[in-house]
């Protein structure tokens, strides 16, 4: 039967014929992928042989697996969708690491733990470890970080030179936790493999110079510091050091060969400027619940646009549970599966039919959306379990694309509160746009964050306080 399957679906190209068949096979039987293949000699029913040829047609269709199943998997959690709702996708998971970080409250010696999605040398294994003593000023972040280094484990991280230079020590031995990685042509990151099988951002200029392939060099998730090389602060930036117990921290340029407890900084207070908000502005990799410079959003509720099947609001309401939550959708039907859900994961999501903010004033402390952004002639050359059968209002938005999210940023940077975030999910090739809307409302530290296959995923804006 699964043999027969595959090649009938693969036939009419479905890329993952033999996972699709494995999974529809499982759930018409009511069991466990891996007892198929404890029972392969197990006669079939014909009420089961019925379930099972009513779902080969319909996947002949090209209806997508959720669909049949009923269910799909998303961050921690399983979720009910249907036809009602888009599939939610792994790109997806990106909005939520972000909205986590901003979320989290950068207190002293406070541990983050991620089951394993970033892995900070000198921690225990499926922890991030954030130490900061107070939050910067608006505008510093990633200013002054400029040259890669590599720790005695071949870990790879950017340090401050001036804090290198002083202490006698080359940049490649400061510190030994996750780093940020400058973007700059000279020293793009590209996607590895640690030996964990963890995925992060690495050098490959570095890696050829180890004799190590990409795929070995380190084993963290990695963080890209947009702040152009062309304009370095190294006498202004704090940099990033390692603690006694392995805790990640950012330093004090002057205090590295001072002694005592290295601690954030006030950069501004150590260059005596007050540089632009914009100037950490630029594109980062996903992958860390690390705020950028653990920059936090102030206490106040949390919004969540286009709410579709819920998998966002209720991923980032389980993790940070201390907070109110909302979510809109202008389509009934996907507040249907998204009540579904939030009452599955027992979260208090306080769920409004109708058009973004649906009349809801404010003021949020974060506004997360993702909302529609195909552009309409992209559409009709996505695969037919997008073209034939997702929700075509939850996906398309004009010409462009950009139709929804001209309207959303403005009215998203009129009600967050001061120091509050907005973050979008966008297409790959919107990022600039939707940036300079941000810029455009008003909004300062805007960033363009990578999902982990490279591609622009999530704009980030700030309310300056």
């Amino acid at each position: 039967m699964l043999g027969w399957m595959q090649e009938d679906f693969a036939s009419r190209g479905v890329e993952s014929a033999r996972l699709d068949a494995e999974l529809l096979v499982a759930h018409a039987l009511g069991v466990p992928r891996m007892q198929l293949y404890l029972d392969l000699d197990r006669p079939l029913a014909a009420e089961e042989l019925a379930s099972i040829r009513a779902l080969v047609k319909r996947r002949r269709e090209r209806e997508p697996v959720a669909y049949l199943l009923g269910r799909r998997d998303f961050w921690k959690r399983s979720f009910r969708v249907d036809a009602r709702v888009l599939v939610p996708r792994p790109d997806t998971e990106t909005l939520v690491e972000r909205a986590i970080a901003v979320l989290r409250p950068a207190r002293a010696s406070e541990r983050v733990a991620d089951e394993g999605r970033t892995v900070v040398e000198g921690a225990p294994r499926g922890e991030s470890v954030l130490v900061l003593d107070e939050e910067p000023e608006w505008g510093e972040v990633g200013a002054g970080f400029e040259e890669v280094g590599e720790g005695p484990g071949g870990e790879e991280r950017l340090v401050d030179p001036s804090r290198a230079s002083r202490s006698g020590r080359s940049p490649a031995s400061v510190g030994a936790e996750e780093r940020l990685v400058d973007p700059s042509p000279a020293s793009v990151a590209s996607v590895g493999e640690g030996g964990g099988g963890e995925e992060r951002m690495v050098d490959p200029s570095r890696a050829a110079g180890s004799g190590r392939s990409p795929a070995s060099v380190g084993a963290e998730e990695r963080l890209v510091d947009p702040s152009p090389a062309s304009d370095p602060s190294p006498a202004s930036a704090a940099s990033v050091g390692e603690g006694g117990g392995g805790e990640e921290r950012m330093v004090d340029p002057s205090s590295a060969s001072g002694g005592g407890e290295e601690r954030m900084v006030d950069p501004s207070s150590a260059a005596g400027s007050d540089p632009s908000p914009a100037s950490g502005s630029g594109v980062e990799s996903g992958g860390s619940f690390t705020a950028a410079a653990g920059v936090s959003v102030p206490a106040g509720p949390v919004i969540d646009l286009c709410v579709g099947s819920g998998c966002v609001v209720v991923s980032v309401a389980e993790e940070v549970p201390d907070r109110a939550y909302f979510a809109t959708d202008v389509s009934s039907g996907a507040l249907e599966v998204a009540r579904a859900n939030v009452v599955d994961a027992g979260v208090p999501v306080e769920l409004v039919e109708g058009d973004l903010f649906a009349g809801l004033e404010g003021p949020f402390a974060l506004v997360l959306a993702n909302p529609p952004y195909i552009a309409a002639p992209v559409m009709e050359g996505l695969e037919p379990e997008v073209t034939k059968h997702e929700p075509r209002i939850a996906l398309v938005a004009g010409e462009d694309g950009l139709d929804v999210i001209r309207r959303l940023v403005p009215e998203a940077a009129s009600r967050l509160i001061r120091g509050g975030a907005l973050l979008i999910e966008i297409g790959e090739d919107q990022g600039p746009a939707v940036r300079a809307l941000f810029e455009a409302s008003g909004l300062v530290q805007t960033r363009v964050w990578r999902d982990l296959a490279g591609r622009d995923r999530v704009v980030e804006g700030w309310r300056a306080r």
